[in-house]
């Protein structure tokens, strides 16, 4: 039974919420102010807090920063009833793991609580692996030290024990990847929400205030704001494809590495001020950039190495100090140093730093940072480079080659065909995707017929002849694969565009899907539309010519 700490200056709320968790199994402990629940988290550990923001005396705000000096382990869940986005957002840069506004229904708190004790549990888990895998290493170590005169006795049980050492690796690395997926999931519900702003704000602007409309410059950059906002989610989506293509070959695109580095900047800002100074230290973040050109990156994977390292240089400066990051071309190469003024490592920690879990942080620390940083610098081209002496702090080198543009695709030309030309059917059983797409072919001067079933799509088909078919690919009854394949089946030249919203996992697998021409990815703009059009169909019209 996971124990739950309620901590509110309300009676009733304390009552309400300790008979709600009660009836659902939890073991409920309740608090009126932040003194009481900190004297009652020194007696036993809880799993999750549940505090108000707003109390006399210490903010729950205030309240979980100290839970996170004190019970590093234990999850903490806001509640307000004056909600606001600053408290919001200072509810993430603290670490808080769900933030409630009351009134609250009953089956929002208990998902809460659920969500926060699954991330408590897989913590733990971490912990054990963790402790597990040294374990295994110790007891390997000592195997190679010991010297036997039965060799082959010796190799067996090595064998043995590097088997278990490969298992234990492998079930943190997958305990630590849905850590990081919890982490993340979080994260992107409060950027979601923010992007969400604009789209729902200023389209409901337009509907409330009509009036707006017969500006036709202030209309338009309006629905630019939208539409911007959108490809903002869009892109916030598509990096949930992280964790289902690990082994992908590498997206690169060009970047300005000053502005990668500003962005990791922002998001680690809790790590290197906000946290440090409500514990009383400081730490100086000094940007020493130098003019340096554009390379071609995979933008999230570089993020990734320098969050990881900007968050070690915060702890090994655990009195505070001075954090400098620098660009520089040097010999060819673009240079993108972290420095910081912290312990420093030995030459023994140095020789071993990017050895995959090799940590000096014990149970804080799964010493997979820097081995996955090498890698991924590795994958650029690059190397990393380690200055460090005990005292004297830690200079991390990343230097990258400055590459040359990839090839462009051959452009696909326009097909010459006259407005109106083309017979489109369109099936999809949602309908605002079959309005806008209908939509936006209809205005390229298409003749669009609509169906919201594969069944009914199929029946039109046999009634009228058609040049392209847009099918959708989830849908009740009949998918859109099966749509394909029955289509060619009884027009062979007939191009058939698959929308999907898993676009980009279809794209990766190994062989293309029967029947499809072109998968677009849902969402999907006007223009990426035309290009998918225009493709299908120049395809068509090279094979008739031969």
């Amino acid at each position: 039974m996971h124990r739950v700490l309620v901590v509110d200056d309300d009676l009733g709320i304390r009552l309400t919420l300790q008979d709600v968790l009660r009836s659902a199994g939890y073991d409920v402990t309740v608090a009126s102010n932040a003194d009481s629940a900190q004297s009652k988290m020194g007696q036993v550990p809880f799993a999750v807090v549940i505090t108000d923001i707003y109390m006399p005396g210490q903010s729950g705000v205030d309240l979980l920063l100290t839970i996170r000096r004190l019970a590093s382990d234990a999850q903490v869940i806001l509640i307000t009833g004056e909600p606001t986005v600053e408290t919001a957002a200072e509810a993430v840069r603290a670490g808080a793991v769900d933030y409630l506004t009351k009134p609250f229904a009953k089956a929002d708190l208990l998902h809460a609580v659920q969500t926060a004790v699954r991330i408590h549990d897989l913590d733990q888990e971490r912990r054990r692996l963790l402790e597990e895998n040294r374990t295994h290493q110790r007891e390997l170590e000592r195997l190679v030290q010991e010297r036997t005169v039965d060799l082959n006795e010796s190799n067996h049980r090595l064998s043995q024990a590097l088997e278990q050492v490969t298992k234990a690796q492998q079930q943190l690395v997958q305990r630590e990847r849905l850590n990081a997926l919890g982490q993340m999931v979080s994260g992107i519900a409060h950027d979601f929400n923010n992007i969400l702003m604009p789209i729902l704000g200023l389209s409901d602007f337009l509907v409330t205030d009509p009036a707006t409309l017969e500006n036709r410059g202030e209309t338009l950059e309006i629905l630019k704001s939208i539409r911007s906002a959108a490809e903002d989610a869009r892109s916030l989506v598509r990096r949930l494809r992280e964790f289902y293509r690990p082994d992908e070959q590498l997206a690169l695109s060009p970047a300005d590495i000053r502005v990668v580095l500003d962005r990791v900047v922002d998001l680690t800002e809790p790590a290197w001020r906000v946290q440090p100074t409500a514990s009383g230290r400081v730490i100086e973040l000094v940007r020493d950039y130098t003019l340096v050109p554009k390379i071609f990156l995979n933008e999230p994977q570089m993020r990734e190495v320098l969050t990881n390292l900007i968050m070690n240089a915060v702890d090994a400066m655990p009195q505070g100090g001075k954090l400098t990051l620098s660009t520089r071309v040097v010999d060819g190469c673009l240079n993108v140093e972290v420095r910081d003024t912290g312990s420093g490592m030995s030459d023994e920690v140095k020789a071993r730093c990017f050895e995959p879990f090799f940590s000096t942080k014990g149970e804080h620390g799964s010493g997979l940072g820097l081995a996955v940083c090498h890698g991924i610098v590795q994958r650029h081209g690059g190397r990393i480079q380690v200055d460090s002496a005990p005292g004297k702090g830690t200079a991390i080198c990343i230097l990258l080659p400055l590459q040359s543009p990839p090839a462009l695709p051959e452009r696909v030309p326009d097909v010459e065909v006259s407005a109106g030309c083309l017979r489109i059917l369109v099936i999809d059983d949602d309908v605002w995707s079959t309005e806008m797409v209908s939509r936006c072919l209809t205005r390229d001067g298409h003749r669009v017929d609509t169906e919201i079933s594969g069944d009914a799509g199929l029946s039109r088909l046999r009634e009228h002849p058609y040049d392209l078919v847009v099918t959708d690919k989830a849908m009740p009854g009949m998918s859109g694969e099966e749509v394909a394949r029955r289509v060619k089946e009884r027009a062979p030249d007939v191009p058939v565009i698959l929308l999907t919203g898993l676009g980009d996992l279809l794209k990766l697998m190994e062989h293309p899907v029967a029947g499809v021409d072109f998968i677009l990815s849902k969402p999907v703009t006007r223009e990426e539309l035309r290009r998918a059009v225009n493709s299908v169909m120049h395809r068509r019209v090279r094979m008739a010519r031969g």
